[in-house]
């Protein structure tokens, strides 16, 4: 149930109870209550009622609500001729006034046919009831409208230019706060890896950005080019040996199709080359891992054969 449909509707019922009856009743005999009563001034055909409105099941569940928006609906009451098509909320737009609340309830297969010109779906009761809850912010002329329109989406323009910027900032923080944290996770990492080979005494190339590899087989002919299809077997494991996956792949040297490591050791990798590889966790898949075999801010070693690459 949405919190805000429930407060609404407690605060009718208090309202009802202590205002005692005020129902007003359609031309078709359709009845509504009214909450709140307005100026008086009845909405004349042409001119344009500006309402709040929501509609809840029985339940208090709301199936739509553009209270919380910078969008409030637009109604256009239409020329009297009209009238004799008109069912159920069409008329009561028709007895508004600026300032009204009211309530209007109508069976759901109702509100679905005549408002949402659809079928009730197969897990909603026809014959339950569905309540509309309507507060008349104004009625305009044509105008009037046009006026409140541009000054509405001036104000939606400006919240979106500001919400906007607001997400920028948080990214910015966020990629700044990240970028510091993987500069220490690397060196932590490093220290780990350096740590780990020294116990094993084991030799390792190293590369700036952190990578540690022990070349197994060296192969042939030139090293592939940014943008070239590699293809790899591989066998994955974390640094305590436990292994979480093998198999080939096949990715676009350095577009991101794999982790970061993988496009740093196959670009200086031949066809035929094999090697193992200790990937520091800022250059695998970082502060989040991937569940549920990789933890967070965990060393990945990969042994990789380089098969070979394709120009795109």
């Amino acid at each position: 149930m949405r919190i805000t449909a429930a407060i609404f509707l407690c605060i009718i019922a208090i309202a009802l109870w202590s205002c005692g009856d005020n129902t007003r009743t359609t031309p078709k005999g359709y009845e509504f209550k009214v909450i709140t009563t307005g100026d008086g001034t009845t909405v004349k055909p042409g001119e344009i009622l500006i309402v709040d409105m929501a509609i809840v099941d029985q339940n208090d569940s709301a199936w739509y609500d553009n209270r919380p928006t910078d969008y409030p609906e637009m109604i256009r009451i239409s020329d009297p001729s009209k009238m004799e098509m008109e069912r159920g909320i069409s008329e009561v737009f028709r007895m508004l006034s600026k300032g009204d609340s009211i309530t209007f309830a109508m069976r759901a297969k109702d509100v679905f046919l005549l408002t949402w010109k659809m079928d009730v779906p197969d897990f909603v009761d026809p014959e339950s009831e569905f309540t509309y809850l309507i507060k008349c912010r104004d009625i305009l002329d044509e105008a009037g409208a046009m006026r409140f329109t541009k000054e509405r989406d001036s104000i939606h323009n400006e919240k979106e230019k500001a919400r906007l910027a607001r997400e920028e900032e948080e990214k910015k923080k966020a990629e700044a706060e990240l970028e510091e944290y993987n500069k220490v996770q690397l060196g932590k990492d490093t220290v780990l890896i350096d740590n780990y080979l020294a116990g094993k005494n084991v030799k390792a190339n190293k590369l700036p950005s952190g990578l540690r590899y022990i070349v197994k087989t060296k192969g042939e002919g030139p090293t592939p080019n940014e943008g070239d299809f590699v293809n790899i077997k591989f066998t994955g494991q974390l640094l305590d040996g436990k292994e979480f996956d093998s198999g080939e792949f096949t990715f676009a040297l350095g577009k991101g199709d794999g982790i970061k490591g993988w496009d740093l050791i196959a670009k200086s990798m031949r066809k035929g080359t094999s090697l193992t590889v200790f990937i520091p966790s800022t250059l695998a898949y970082g502060k989040g891992g991937k569940s549920p075999m990789i933890g967070p801010d965990a060393i990945l070693v990969y042994d990789i054969e380089l098969i070979g690459y394709r120009k795109p």
